[in-house]
Formats: C-alpha cells, structure tokens, sequence
C-alpha cells in the first residue's frame, strides 16, 4: 500500500478514527492494517478487542497529526 493511498483512506475515514463508532469487519482490517504501516513499534494484531482497535486508531493518529488538527 502507497503513501497516498494511506494518507487517501486515512482522510476518507476521519470521522471513523476520531470517534467511538463501531466500525465495520472491512474498516476494522484496514485500521489495523494501517496502524502496522504506520507505527513499526509494535504489531497491532486484528482482534475484536475494543482495547487493541482504540491503541491501532491511536498509533494511526500519533504518526498522522497533520491529518488530525
């Protein structure tokens, strides 16, 4: 997955991160999948833990902040 398309998917879906709206099976996988491009700290693994999808929401936020002013 590009950069662009990263940064693309990313603005599309803003309200999604920022919030506590459940997501769908489909966003929850590109949240994840997202947040294990961005932040290579750590793996955020795909589960259905509300803990884990908030820490990948989070990881995403963190090494995007242009995109979240």
């Amino acid at each position: 997955m590009k950069d662009a398309d990263i940064i693309l998917w990313i603005m599309d879906n803003r309200r999604l991160i920022e919030s506590t709206q459940k997501p769908t099976k489909e966003e929850m996988t590109m949240v994840f999948k997202i947040a294990n491009l961005v932040d290579t700290s750590q793996t955020h693994k795909m589960t259905n833990c509300g803990r884990c999808y908030e820490s990948a929401k989070r990881a995403i936020m963190r090494n995007n902040p242009t995109l979240f002013e």
